[in-house]
């Protein structure tokens, strides 16, 4: 049996739970680094169930065996099965391994201004502990016609990276929801244009080499469109969504016989 509590931590990890208050441990141990060949996000340990919360975008495409997650304590875990909702952008990975520990999904009434917080791997940072953003809750979205809050808007720093993160409350090992998305000045038409440009193959050729030495073809309008991606990445805009605890809470209580027959004996 796998124990993220008691486990040796490296000297990064130690020093910054060291630095960081005591409410915050319990988010620097059960936060993950999601690495997949869909790309890098965050993830985290709910408890009990033992399964790790991320986004469904995080992990697309993906088998449970090109799914990797890696602690704050250096150990990687890998999955034996995984289950996706797509229109909720939720994903639940169920461990080869039994994980110990996890944080608390809290569904109570959130209040504008309530002070939140995330921990993750945002841009190109890979820890190995995770880092915090704090802000506030600034409004929410509504299912159509139900009155549901579906998605909290907040004032804090999200960015790539930090996709299936959880949103606490501040101070506390309370879950309220998953962070999802930031709001980033690209208008439906710039979107449109820039996927045009990902999509044109002909025209002036170039050769690009990523930092594991694999060589790529591009044409000069893929470039381009690389280029603005990277510029719309590292664009910081103080605004970014979640997803509602309650829509985690409906997501695994649709799933739950699947995820508790998945589970089995560890």
């Amino acid at each position: 049996m796998s124990d993220n509590e008691t486990r040796e931590f490296p000297t990064a990890t130690k020093s910054i739970i060291k630095n960081s208050y005591s409410c915050d441990e319990q988010a620097i141990k059960n936060v993950f680094l999601i690495s997949s060949k869909a790309g890098k996000g965050t993830g985290f340990l709910l408890s009990p169930s033992g399964i790790i919360i991320t986004n469904e975008h995080v992990v697309s495409g993906c088998s449970p065996t090109e799914i990797q997650a890696i602690s704050s304590s250096g150990e990687g875990y890998q999955f034996k099965h995984c289950i996706l909702d797509k229109d909720r952008d939720l994903a639940a990975l169920i461990p080869n391994v039994k994980i110990s520990g996890g944080l608390i999904l809290n569904v109570l009434d959130i209040k504008v201004r309530q002070e939140v917080e995330t921990w993750g791997f945002p841009l190109y940072y890979d820890g190995p502990n995770p880092l915090v953003s704090v802000g506030h809750v600034s409004g929410f979205s509504f299912a159509k016609d139900k009155g549901v809050i579906t998605r909290i808007i907040v004032n804090a720093a999200f960015n790539n990276g930090n996709s299936g993160g959880p949103l606490l409350r501040a101070g506390t090992n309370e879950v309220v929801g998953v962070v999802v998305a930031k709001w980033a000045p690209f208008t439906e038409f710039q979107e449109s244009a820039l996927e045009a440009l990902k999509k044109t193959k002909s025209g002036l050729q170039f050769t690009a080499t990523d930092f594991r030495g694999k060589k790529y073809r591009l044409s000069e309008a893929q470039l381009v469109a690389d280029l603005l991606l990277q510029h719309k990445m590292l664009v910081q805009v103080m605004y970014g969504e979640a997803i509602s605890a309650k829509e985690l809470e409906t997501f695994l209580e649709a799933n739950n016989y699947d995820i508790a027959s998945k589970i089995g004996d560890y």
